[in-house]
């Protein structure tokens, strides 16, 4: 490969990071980091160092104040505290990539052309920081590329599917932190976006924290502060490797770090537990194919990628709400780093306007939030429900509810992991306020609004 023009494709994610090497149109290889084609998106701060991946994971078990496990969360804040040191956002991202710039010079040499794949929601500010980043990776000038497109091109291009000029496909796309589904036509031998819509408080982290809260109502001793410092990530490590389990078999084990021993997990109580996140998921994707003018039947295909689509309930959900057969594969996760090199160059649209959301209303680029670090929240109080609520003026501490500690601003909301909790924390696109959540994916979240205006608060 060394003797060819290297092409270097990357899906920088919530959780993980994927890169693909290809050469003059031929099939992507995946670099591979420790083992694996998932490098662990985390940042840890080791004094001035800034150490990533794995190593960085391991590191966070021993501090977990210096590590921040999803950078790509912090992607509208302009630096993030990493064990009393104040990172830029950029420097962080540039960290991974950074990584991944290492690993695909000494595998292949100095890739000649670099596609950075990013959500088809994201406007020039978000862009930038991802260019910004880049550029102190040493990575130069990149082509960013529509992540539905990519994955698009590779149903196209790699699987094979037919999508004629003019037809359009569905693109579901579960990951980590977010969610989006997009309708692209084939046009010119490329792909358009023609309707978009996401959302950017919900991903496979949402389930993986309904199921540890399900876990430790089965399991109470589990709740204690070791739980929720150092033993946090294990558990986190073994519900994914239960979730991925299910998607084959009908029950996993999982063993419990704090207390060592072993519980189980049914495909039946991860459905019971997932059914209701991914509901507004399908419920997206139906308005973004009404929003494209379109019956689900006269589109080419429904496409499932990001890891957290593995799950078999995703498929069923969608197939019962739109009368189609999703098409998916073993490793959704690698789907758009790879599509990212099969995609024409016409298909980056990196200056295009974003097409407007199903909901009516254009994209709105998110107000800066502010820099602070989320400390741990306590255990969740099943039996406590939640008393918080939105007001037209300032976020208001309601008697009652246990205000988070937060550095800066005072802070409201909801701090219950109870089902029955009516109460939601939303990015506010109004305002200045910013939502942090200590254990990313919770039903808990905290909001601290720094204007002032408004509380972001809403009811789900």
């Amino acid at each position: 490969m060394t003797d060819k023009r290297i092409e270097l494709g990357i899906d920088f994610g919530t959780s993980h990071t994927i890169a693909m090497l290809g050469s003059e149109g031929g099939p992507g290889r995946p670099l591979i980091f420790e083992g694996s084609p998932l490098l662990p998106s985390a940042v840890f701060a080791d004094g001035s160092e800034l150490i990533v991946g794995r190593a960085a994971l391991q590191q966070g078990r021993r501090r977990p104040a210096a590590l921040e496990p999803h950078p790509k969360r912090w992607i509208d804040a302009d630096a993030m505290l990493l064990g009393g040191r104040e990172v830029a956002v950029p420097d962080a991202i540039a960290a991974v990539l950074g990584r991944v710039r290492a690993e695909a010079k000494r595998v292949a040499g100095v890739p000649v052309s670099v596609t950075v794949t990013v959500p088809a929601t994201w406007g020039p500010t978000r862009r930038l920081v991802i260019t910004d980043a880049a550029e102190r990776a040493g990575l130069g000038a990149v082509r960013l590329l529509p992540e539905p497109v990519a994955a698009a091109a590779y149903f196209l291009h790699r699987l094979g599917h037919r999508i004629g000029e003019g037809q359009t496909v569905v693109v579901y796309d579960l990951g980590a932190g977010t969610f989006d589904a997009t309708v692209v036509e084939r046009r010119d031998g490329g792909f358009t976006v023609l309707a978009q819509d996401g959302r950017d408080d919900l991903g496979g982290l949402d389930i993986d924290a309904a199921i540890a809260d399900h876990l430790r109502l089965q399991h109470p001793d589990e709740a204690g502060e070791d739980g929720q410092g150092r033993h946090r990530q294990e558990l986190q490590e073994e519900i994914r490797l239960a979730k991925e389990s299910l998607s084959t078999y009908s029950h996993a084990a999982v063993t419990l770090p704090a207390s060592n021993r072993e519980s189980h997990l049914t495909r039946g109580e991860l459905d019971d537990l997932a059914r209701p996140l991914l509901a507004p998921t399908v419920k997206v994707t139906r308005a973004v194919i009404a929003a494209a003018g379109l019956l689900p039947a006269a589109t080419a295909g429904v496409f499932l990628v990001g890891g957290a689509s593995r799950m078999p309930l995703v498929a069923t959900m969608l197939h019962q709400a739109l009368g189609l057969a999703p098409t998916a594969i073993d490793h959704p996760e690698l789907v758009v780093a790879e599509g990212s090199l099969a995609a024409p160059p016409d298909d980056e649209h990196a200056a295009d306007p974003m097409p407007p959301a199903a909901s009516g209303t254009p994209p709105v680029e998110p107000a800066p939030r502010m820099d602070y670090r989320p400390s741990p929240l306590p255990p969740p109080s099943p039996s406590r429900r939640c008393r918080s609520t939105p007001t037209a003026g300032r976020c208001l501490r309601i008697p009652g509810s246990r205000g988070p500690r937060v550095r800066q601003r005072r802070a409201c909301p909801c701090r219950s992991s109870s089902p029955r909790c009516s109460w939601r924390c939303r990015p506010c696109r109004s305002c200045r306020c910013g939502v942090a959540r200590s254990r990313p994916g919770s039903r808990w979240a905290r909001c601290t609004c720094t204007a002032g205006i408004s509380c972001s608060a809403v009811p789900t």
